[in-house]
């Protein structure tokens, strides 16, 4: 699964105004939305949404299109959120639909569990059957829900470019860089939820409800900050859309097309689960296998790293070193063991040290020259240590899309 993006000057003032939240939408397919913050607050495809959609609304990316029945991407790491904590919510969107739908909302219900729907949402960015766009709260649990509305309605095909913001001075609602209401209502509901973009369940309490309320159109560069956006920032966000991007590196974010580790001590057992071990004495040895792209034109490979997370085993953590070499025989993740386990490089391609606390985000920098020669094939590593203490991380298969590793790839001007 790849995210590939080149940095324009829409994405660094998103990035540089504190979003902690941002999907670009710029994925080949796969179910994974990659975070282009720090974050890490990936999001997940659900129903096969159609990728790369054209034409963007900022120039250099791609959108989304949903189909307005079961399309949608959720945050599968849970936020806390308590009342009156100041946010901002900015996604572009594009439809000529009579329905309406959520646009980004947030709400109890992850996205995979049962119902699949929320029971408690607020903080709705959504459109009215005749495309008004509407921002409305819950104050607390009561059936109170300010909300703004637009006097005009967008569902005219074009994109639109709208941010809805509250503090502690009151709710706004932005489009297209201007603001078209506010009020002075600062409180909202205090509840753990998910963010999801496209569409989640909504009270018939909602003012104007749509009669859909999942969005038939096109999405883009949807984010969320923990502040109130100023309606400065808000316009200079809208102007910047379609500034090109100037030459610049590249950055592609993979996830692992197959991963699996062996232990020494049930030499003819295969582990194929949602974790990865590695471990010298009594030996664990991890696998993972990445399909590596070609370099974009103009462009060689200049970092790489990769990035994963200890898993929540007591015993994750490690104090040893763990080194990452190349994986020079063959391998599958449903059939390696101890006893038929592939043959390693003696070289090293980097070592992890630090990573002692379970369930935290670690990376180790690779020998970047040493891939450079593998683009636009499979490429495999291994994780090995001559030390005692096991290390334990998620696997691809962990239940998490942020809790995957991911090989990061950084592409930049020969």
């Amino acid at each position: 699964m790849t995210a590939a993006s080149t940095a324009s000057p829409y994405q660094e003032r998103v990035l540089a105004d504190g979003a902690d939240l941002y999907w670009r939408y710029d994925e080949p397919g796969g179910a994974f939305a990659a975070d282009a913050s720090d974050s890490r607050n990936g999001g997940v495809y659900v129903n096969t949404p159609t990728y790369r959609a054209t034409p963007s609304a900022v120039a250099g990316s791609a959108a989304l299109s949903l189909n307005g029945s079961d399309e949608y991407v959720y945050s599968d790491r849970l936020h806390r959120y308590t009342s009156p904590t100041p946010y901002s919510i900015e996604t572009w969107f594009r439809t000529t639909s009579t329905s309406g739908g959520r646009l980004v909302g947030y709400g109890n219900n992850i996205g995979t569990a049962q119902g699949h729907t929320s029971s408690v949402s607020d903080k709705l960015l959504y459109l009215t059957d005749n495309g008004r766009l509407a921002f409305g709260v819950q104050v607390g649990s009561t059936n109170s829900r300010p909300t703004l509305t637009s006097s005009a309605g967008f569902n005219d095909g074009q994109w639109h470019h709208a941010v809805a913001t509250q503090g502690p001075g009151g709710m706004a609602l932005y489009v297209d860089g201007a603001r078209v209401a506010a009020n002075t209502a600062a409180g909202n509901r205090s509840y753990n939820g998910y963010w999801r973009v496209g569409g989640d369940a909504m009270n018939n309490a909602w003012p104007n409800r749509p009669s859909s309320t999942y969005f038939a159109g096109q999405v883009d560069e949807s984010a969320i900050y923990p502040s109130a956006l100023t309606a400065a920032q808000v316009a200079a966000h809208h102007q910047l859309a379609q500034a090109p991007a100037p030459p610049g590196d590249t950055t592609v974010s993979l996830l692992p097309t197959e991963d699996a580790y062996v232990n020494g001590v049930a030499a003819n057992a295969n582990y194929n689960d949602q974790q990865l071990a590695c471990r010298g004495t009594t030996p664990y040895l991890g696998y993972l296998r990445f399909t590596l792209p070609a370099a974009p034109a103009g462009q060689v490979l200049k970092g790489a790293r990769l990035q994963f997370r200890t898993s929540s085993d007591p015993t994750a953590g490690s104090t040893d070193s763990h080194t990452v070499v190349p994986v020079t025989g063959a391998w599958t993740e449903s059939a390696v063991t101890y006893n038929s386990r592939p043959a390693l490089s003696a070289s090293v391609l980097g070592t992890i040290t630090g990573a002692t606390a379970v369930s935290t985000d670690y990376s180790v920098e690779l020998t970047a020259p040493a891939l450079g020669g593998a683009l636009g094939s499979a490429y495999s590593l291994a994780l090995t240590s001559s030390g005692t203490d096991s290390l334990r991380i998620w696997s691809s298969e962990a239940g998490s899309a942020a809790s995957r590793p991911q090989l990061v790839l950084t592409f930049g001007a020969e």
